[in-house]
């Protein structure tokens, strides 16, 4: 498994099965790979490294500056995956997409 003991998207953790790396060493530059939780709304987050030495250090350079004077390593984005109907009537209708990343909140969709 390596040095990793977990890997947040925000508060949401990465599954321990989906991050490969190898052993951490000093000055060392790894890649970490997570497979994001589908429950997880879009949005921007903050990347956060537990490993056996206890919680990693960043580069400040690794975070971009949102419209806000917020500031973030990673986005989250939407996924759609099926919209129905597939076409639509002349005076309108409703339609139904699904996928991930769509907050529970609706006034935010």
């Amino acid at each position: 498994m390596g040095d990793f003991l977990g890997l947040y998207v925000g508060d949401s953790i990465c599954s321990m099965f989906d991050i490969g790396q190898g052993d951490i060493t000093y000055s060392s530059v790894n890649i970490a790979l997570c497979d994001q939780s589908m429950s997880q709304e879009a949005g921007r987050y903050n990347v956060t490294e537990h490993v056996v030495a206890g919680w990693a250090e960043k580069d400040y350079t690794m975070r971009r500056p949102s419209f806000s004077p917020n500031y973030y390593e990673h986005t989250v984005l939407p996924s759609i995956m099926e919209i129905t109907p597939t076409s639509g009537a002349e005076n309108g209708q409703n339609l139904e997409i699904y996928g991930t990343g769509f907050s529970k909140d609706a006034s935010k969709i």
